[in-house]
C-alpha cells in the first residue's frame, strides 16, 4: 500500500472533454486515498468542483481558445499561439508556485503543456501524439509535430488513453519518436445499464469551444421540435437552468450520473466527434451521429473512422439533417460494448507515485 500522496490533476479547458475523462483518474486516486488537488480554469474547473466538492481547486492562466464560423481554422490557431504560449509558461510559473506551497508530490496534465515539472514527476494525458493538419496545410506536419514531441518529452510520462493497438485513436496515437509513452486504456465517467428500456430517441450532447457549440445548437433547436423525436438537448453549458416541454428538454447541464442515465436510456446520440465522446460511446455501446467541429482534422478523422467501422452516422454541420441522419442510424451497428481495457491505469498511477 502506498503512502497517501498529494497529487494536482490539471486538464485543459478546451471544451468539456478534457475535464470529464480526468474524472476516472481522480476517482482511482482517492479510493487509493491519495488527495487531489484540482487546477484548471473556466467551465472545466467549475465542472470538477462540481463533481468533487472535496478537493480543493486552483486557477490556472485560461489558453481562451476562440473559433470562427468559417472551416478555416488554422490561420485562426495561428494567430492565437502567442496567447497559448503565454498561457503555457504562466500556468508553469504558477504551478512552481503550487508545488512548493502545496507540497505536491506528482502532477497528471491533460493538454496542459505547461503544467510539469523537474522536481516531482508529470504525467501527460493526450491522446494525439501525431497532430493532423488539414490538406492545405499539410506540408507543414513534420515542423509542428517536431514542436508538439519537444513539448511533450517534458513530462515523465505520456499517457495515453487508448489500448496498445491504438484501436480508438487510430493514426493519431501513431508515432514510434516518443519514449515513455504508456498505454492506460479509455478513459470514461459513464457505466453502461444492467437493465434498461428506451424512453427517447434521440439526446443531443453538446461541447466544445464557441462559437461552434453555440451554431451547432442552433441548428438543433430549429430542426430537433420540428423531427417527430423524443429528444432531450443537453447543451454543454455549466449553468442550472433548464427547460423542459412535454416529450422534449432542453437542458444546459447534467452531472455524470444523470447524463449516464439518460444516454443510457436513449436510442441514439448526437454529438461532436472529440476524443473524450468517442470514448463514452465505446463505453455504453451506443449508435451515434456524429458531427465533427468544422476544420477539425482530428474530429473528422475520428467520426470517418466510426463511420466506415459502422458505428456512426457522420455528417457535417453545414448539412445537418437530424431526420435523414436518425434514419441513417437506424441500419448501423453501433459502438460496440465488449471489453473496456481499464486496467493499465492502477499500474501507471502507481509507477507514477513510487
Amino acid at each position: 500500500m502506498q503512502k497517501c500522496k498529494r497529487v494536482l490533476v490539471a486538464p485543459l479547458n478546451w471544451g468539456l472533454g478534457h475535464a470529464t475523462r480526468c474524472m476516472p483518474v481522480i476517482r482511482h486516486l482517492l479510493e487509493q486515498g491519495h488527495e487531489v488537488l484540482l487546477a484548471s480554469d473556466g467551465e472545466a474547473l467549475k465542472l470538477l468542483s462540481e463533481e468533487f466538492p472535496g478537493c480543493r481547486n486552483f486557477e490556472l492562466p485560461a489558453y481562451s481558445p476562440r473559433y470562427t464560423e468559417s472551416n478555416s481554422l488554422v490561420p485562426v490557431i495561428a494567430r492565437q499561439l502567442p496567447k497559448f504560449r503565454s498561457a503555457i509558461r504562466d500556468e508553469h510559473e504558477q504551478l512552481a508556485g503550487l508545488i512548493d506551497k502545496e507540497n505536491i508530490h506528482a502532477v497528471i496534465s491533460d493538454n496542459r503543456y505547461g503544467a510539469w515539472s523537474d522536481k516531482i514527476p508529470s504525467a501527460l494525458i493526450i491522446h494525439q501524439l501525431n497532430l493532423l493538419m488539414p490538406a492545405p496545410v499539410r506540408w507543414i506536419s513534420p515542423v509542428v509535430n517536431a514542436l508538439h514531441r519537444r513539448l511533450m518529452r517534458r513530462f515523465k510520462f505520456i499517457w495515453v488513453p487508448d489500448t496498445e493497438d491504438s484501436a480508438l485513436t487510430g493514426k493519431l496515437s501513431a508515432t514510434p519518436q516518443i519514449e515513455n509513452v504508456r498505454f492506460i486504456g479509455p478513459l470514461s465517467r459513464l457505466m453502461p445499464p444492467v437493465d434498461f428500456s428506451y424512453r427517447y430517441d434521440l439526446v443531443a450532447v453538446l461541447s466544445g469551444p464557441e462559437p461552434q457549440r453555440s451554431l451547432l445548437e442552433q441548428i438543433l433547436r430549429e430542426q430537433l421540435p420540428e423531427s417527430g423525436l423524443a429528444w432531450r438537448l443537453v447543451r454543454g453549458v455549466v449553468k442550472d437552468n433548464s427547460t423542459e416541454d412535454g416529450q422534449a428538454a432542453i437542458l444546459d447541464y447534467l452531472p455524470a450520473y444523470k447524463l449516464n442515465k439518460l444516454i443510457n436510456e436513449t436510442a441514439v446520440v448526437l454529438a461532436r466527434s472529440g476524443y473524450s465522446t468517442i470514448m463514452d460511446l465505446y463505453k455504453l455501446g451506443k449508435k451515434a451521429i456524429l458531427i465533427p467541429t468544422p476544420g477539425q482534422p482530428e474530429q473528422e478523422y475520428l467520426a470517418t473512422q466510426a463511420m466506415e467501422k459502422g458505428y456512426a452516422v457522420s455528417m457535417h454541420q453545414h448539412v445537418l439533417s437530424v431526420k435523414s441522419a436518425f434514419a441513417q442510424a437506424k441500419n448501423i451497428s453501433g459502438f460496440p460494448a465488449g471489453e473496456f481495457a481499464t486496467s493499465r491505469l492502477p499500474a501507471v498511477v502507481e509507477e507514477l507515485l513510487q
